[in-house]
């Protein structure tokens, strides 16, 4: 999730975050999530559009990174950061006074600590126990951040395109064509013979989307033109259309397509958006959802009035994460670039 002169990114990211959890709100009210046109759901949409993006991004990265130890340094000071300071928040917050056992007894066993290190290691299964029971009467029962699921695969990804790269570091293109040619075999495999594999499932499906963002960001000056922008564009509109499955989750047309139509929508107006100084799409992204868990349940307010207080306590908590740790970080990153 790299900073790029792409103004659009950022903006296209503040937005994806910000309708995940309009998204979930509707599942953690009691209810469904909405479908985006009917073809997968609404929040499921929002995190293609944050692979395909990352995809891109995070290859740009690669490519100007000056070892492999670089890129991973700066991808640890995006991703663990924040995600630690949101993890230790959850559990002293949440966890303590909203779980089962009194603040006292709750910390007086390892569960606390388990918790912040379970989810700070990007395991976001936790509940029960190592959550003091959160959330385990509440409309969406034993969940404290079903979001958090997705950085597994995210980082799992980063680590995927920098050996592919690096491995076909002569012809990058190739590399991450393969990439995506691998993702997409796997995943046919896997819906064609019903096979039930969670973890490949969703590392390849989610692979295609960032896959697509890799091959796009080396093909970028292939495409620089806004004909051949528009063209992909209406082209993954079509494909669409025609070809994905409607209230498929696992569509693969949709999750190639909507990556393609996502990535030349940035490139068609990129140019027409001023610049964000700020970054609050990731901070909107880890916080919003044990947020909306606790102003759903604990306050009672209707489906709307909980929505936006959620959304206002959410764009809050994600301010002070960019402006205390995420562009501190950033900072450490920008000084390695001095030094070295």
């Amino acid at each position: 999730m790299e900073r790029q002169h792409n103004n659009s990114f950022d903006y296209i990211r503040h937005l994806a975050a910000i309708l995940v959890l309009v998204s979930h709100h509707f599942a953690l009210y009691g209810g469904e999530e909405p479908l985006f046109f009917g073809y997968t759901k609404l929040g499921t949409a929002c995190v293609i559009a944050f692979f395909c993006i990352s995809g891109y991004l995070i290859t740009a990265s690669y490519c100007s990174s000056e070892s492999m130890l670089s890129y991973a340094r700066k991808r640890v000071l995006r991703i663990f950061p924040a995600l630690v300071t949101c993890s230790i928040l959850m559990t002293v917050v949440a966890c303590t006074f909203f779980g089962s056992l009194s603040p006292v007894n709750y910390w007086s066993t390892i569960q606390p600590f388990h918790n912040i290190i379970k989810f700070s290691l990007l395991d976001a299964s936790g509940h029960g126990e190592i959550t003091n029971y959160f959330a385990a009467n509440y409309r969406f029962p034993n969940a404290l951040n079903g979001s958090l699921w997705t950085l597994f695969y995210e980082v799992f990804d980063y680590v995927a395109i920098a050996f592919t790269l690096f491995i076909f570091y002569k012809s990058k293109l190739v590399g991450a064509s393969l990439l995506l040619i691998g993702s997409i075999s796997l995943q046919f495999v896997l819906l064609k013979f019903n096979v039930n594999q969670p973890l490949i499932d969703r590392s390849t499906i989610l692979t295609i989307p960032f896959a697509v963002g890799s091959i796009v960001y080396l093909c970028k000056h292939r495409l620089d033109n806004t004909r051949a922008w528009l063209f992909l564009a209406l082209a993954s509109i079509v494909a669409i259309i025609l070809f994905s499955k409607h209230g498929d989750e696992r569509d693969i047309v949709f999750f190639f397509a909507f990556s393609v139509f996502i990535l030349s929508l940035c490139s068609l107006i990129k140019n027409k958006l001023s610049k964000l100084n700020v970054d609050y799409s990731y901070g909107i992204y880890i916080y919003a959802y044990p947020i909306q868990q606790l102003v759903i349940n604990e306050l009672g307010f209707t489906f709307l009035t909980s929505m936006i207080i959620s959304l206002i306590l959410t764009v809050l908590f994600a301010s002070f994460s960019w402006h205390f740790i995420e562009s501190k970080a950033l900072l450490l990153k920008k000084r390695e670039r001095v030094f070295s």
